[in-house]
C-alpha cells in the first residue's frame, strides 16, 4: 500500500505560506510489517506575505537561505502555484505526519491521514527519543529531516503493530482490497 510521510515548514501557523515541503513516498506491507522508502520530494518556496521572524527563528528559513536552496529550481516560487506535491502524491492512499491536522491543512490531499503525534504523543523529537530514535537537534524543523524522523516513528508503529490499518475506518477499505 503506497503512502506518503509529509512535513511542512511554514511562515507561521495555519493559513500562512509554505516555505518548505518534504514528502517521502513509501510502500507498506502490513502483513510483513515492512516499510520501504520509494522516492523523495523536497521543495522550497518564498512566502506570499511578509517574512515572519518568529517562524524564521524556529525553522531557520530566511530569504537568503531560500534563495540558496532554490538555485536552479524549476518549479514555481510560491507553494500555492505549484502542483508538484499533488502529482508526487497521485498513487498514495494515505499520508503520515507528526501533526496531521496542521500538515493536512496545507497539503490539500483527499486521502486519510495518520498522525504520529496522536499515536505517540508529544513533540516529534521527544516521541522519537522515547523510542530510541537518535535525533539531531540541529536538524529539527528542516522539512526533510522531520519527515525522516516521522518515517522512523511510523516504521516502529508498523513493526510493533501499534498501528493497524484495519482499525482505521478510512484505511480499512484499502487494506482489505490490497491483501
Amino acid at each position: 500500500m503506497t503512502g506518503l510521510v509529509i512535513d511542512f515548514e511554514t511562515n507561521g501557523f495555519y493559513r500562512s505560506s509554505v516555505l518548505s515541503v518534504a514528502a517521502i513516498k513509501i510502500d507498506v506491507d502490513w502483513n510483513l510489517k515492512k516499510v520501504d522508502r520509494l522516492d523523495t520530494f523536497v521543495r522550497h518556496y518564498h512566502p506570499v506575505e511578509k517574512w515572519n521572524p518568529h517562524a524564521q527563528a524556529v525553522n531557520g528559513l530566511s530569504a537568503k537561505k531560500i534563495e540558496r536552496l532554490r538555485t536552479s529550481a524549476e518549479y514555481p516560487a510560491y507553494f500555492k502555484d505549484d502542483h508538484g506535491l499533488t502529482n508526487f502524491a497521485s498513487e498514495a492512499v494515505f499520508a503520515v505526519a507528526h501533526n496531521a491536522k496542521f500538515d493536512s491543512s496545507f497539503a490539500n490531499l483527499q486521502i486519510p491521514w495518520i498522525c504520529t503525534m496522536k499515536l505517540c504523543g508529544g513533540k516529534l523529537a521527544d516521541a522519537a527519543r522515547l523510542r530510541g530514535i537518535v535525533v539531531k537537534q540541529s536538524q529539527l524543523h528542516e522539512a526533510l529531516y522531520d519527515a525522516e524522523v516521522c518515517l522512523d516513528l511510523f516504521t516502529l508503529l508498523v513493526r510493533d503493530e501499534k498501528y493497524l490499518p484495519q482499525q482505521d475506518s478510512q484505511l480499512r477499505r484499502h487494506y482489505n482490497t490490497n491483501r
